[in-house]
């Protein structure tokens, strides 16, 4: 059977520190959870939420990636996001 899977966009309501916060409270929940979860956070709130996410089951996704080179404002290009450090 297929593991279910839950993702959550947070959009840009977030300050640094409060997506921080929510993402160790979403890996703490997610450590006993029957599903694999990832966040996808804002593009300025990469890094930090991916350090606290270090050694957790979540995975790191970025809001507005648009698939090709020259991606279109406000959107954000695949390769850029991976440079900055989410997950593929």
């Amino acid at each position: 059977m297929r593991r279910p899977f839950i993702a959550g966009n947070w959009k840009m309501h977030t300050t640094e520190s409060e997506a921080v916060a929510l993402a160790r409270a979403v890996a703490e929940r997610a450590a006993v959870a029957a599903a694999d979860v990832a966040v996808c956070v804002p593009f300025p709130h990469l890094a930090p939420v991916r350090e606290a996410l270090g050694g957790t089951r979540v995975r790191l996704g970025a809001q507005d990636v648009f698939w090709e080179p020259g991606a279109p404002t406000p959107a954000k290009s695949a390769s850029r996001c991976s440079r900055t450090t989410a997950s593929s």
